[in-house]
């Protein structure tokens, strides 16, 4: 498994940290989501990525419109940037796992500094 998500939901999880528990309602499905997220990376390996610079929209085909239009929910991270990221991300990914072929990209993202990388170790069958 493989999560790409913005910069700002890495901050959230700090700052759900901080907060008094329960919180807020959203505070409340924060927690859930990540609490779930944690549990199926421990259970089955797995990355967790953070791309700063980004936004929700980022991730989809928003930044393609000209940029008046992508005012709303697009980070200032250029539009071919992002395209190269998850481009060279996403096949590292897949080689790795369908074709066991490592990749540096996941492991040390030196040409990426805009990505955070968490990994998760896939657990050994049970004898």
């Amino acid at each position: 498994m493989m999560l790409i998500d913005e910069q700002a939901a890495a901050d959230r999880e700090h700052e759900l940290l901080t907060l008094p528990t329960p919180g807020t309602t959203a505070d409340q499905l924060d927690r859930a989501d990540n609490t779930a997220v944690e549990s199926s990376l421990l259970r089955f390996g797995g990355y967790r990525l953070y791309i700063s610079g980004t936004q929700h929209l980022d991730f989809s085909d928003q930044p393609l419109l000209p940029p008046l239009r992508r005012l709303e929910y697009t980070g200032p991270i250029e539009p071919a940037r992002i395209d190269t990221i998850l481009r060279q991300t996403i096949l590292s990914f897949f080689d790795e796992t369908l074709r066991n072929q490592p990749s540096s990209v996941l492991t040390a993202p030196s040409s990426m500094p805009e990505v955070t990388i968490q990994r998760w170790q896939t657990p050994l069958p049970a004898k």
